[in-house]
């Protein structure tokens, strides 16, 4: 599977965490947008096709429930692997309810994000 021809949206308002996520994916051979803002995600999602979103759980304007509602608004569907500093079995369970393709706690291991994207991509 060539990464290349994949184009990943990595959505996290932590500049921190949204360059070393970028850095890594930008080194696996992906194609990668950035965005701080959930409005900015929606508003790209809208205008492109992504094959995957990578959303931090912890968004400050609505939460990363908008973005799992528009990607499951597209055609097809847009899967999301959701991103968390903190969180439970629970908390989870409820993100992949709402849609989520996967669930990964920070700090990132690179081997499993990379993992979870690879099984996912494969799929499309």
């Amino acid at each position: 599977m060539s990464s290349k021809q994949f184009h990943i949206l990595v959505v996290d308002q932590h500049r921190n965490s949204l360059e070393v996520c970028t850095d890594l994916l930008k080194s696996w051979g992906y194609r990668v947008t950035q965005v701080s803002m959930e409005h900015d995600a929606i508003a790209l999602m809208s205008d492109r096709t992504f094959d995957l979103v990578i959303a931090n759980l912890q968004m400050p304007e609505m939460g990363v429930r908008r973005i799992l509602e528009h990607a499951r608004e597209k055609d097809p569907p847009v899967p999301v692997i959701v991103l968390a500093a903190f969180g439970s079995v629970d908390r989870a369970v409820e993100v992949m309810r709402q849609g989520a393709a996967d669930y990964v706690r920070k700090p990132l291991s690179p081997e499993k994000l990379q993992s979870k994207i690879e099984s996912i991509l494969k799929e499309k």
